[in-house]
């Protein structure tokens, strides 16, 4: 049961993974587009993703160690909506790029990290 439990969270990792480097690879061409107020459907994109990958890092963070800062997370996501309420797409763009892209690069190099350790 307990092997179980763990293959669950390596593959929801695995998963992570992959979603996240594909986020973090169009970052570069996602984010001046925002600035420019083109494209900011993905906007929402990026939120749910954002939301999802913390519910997987919170869920496994018995393996992985990780420890998300709430009120940290809870202040950028509360500005990335205040940015979006006041048409500053500047801001969100730069906390896309600035605050959750290199959550991102972390989490993925603790994640592969996990992934190794368990081959």
């Amino acid at each position: 049961m307990a092997d179980e439990f763990i293959k669950e969270k390596l593959d929801m990792i695995e998963e992570c993974i992959e979603y996240m480097e594909r986020v973090i690879a169009k970052i570069d061409d996602v984010c001046p587009n925002i600035r420019k107020k083109e494209g900011i459907e993905v906007i929402a994109q990026i939120s749910d993703g954002f939301s999802a990958v913390l519910q997987i890092v919170k869920h496994t963070s018995s393996i992985t160690g990780i420890e998300i800062d709430d009120s940290v997370v809870s202040e950028f996501v509360s500005d990335m909506v205040d940015g979006m309420e006041n048409g500053d797409f500047n801001l969100v763009a730069d906390i896309i790029e600035y605050e959750i892209a290199p959550l991102y690069e972390e989490w993925s190099g603790v994640f592969d990290r996990v992934l190794s350790e368990n081959a």
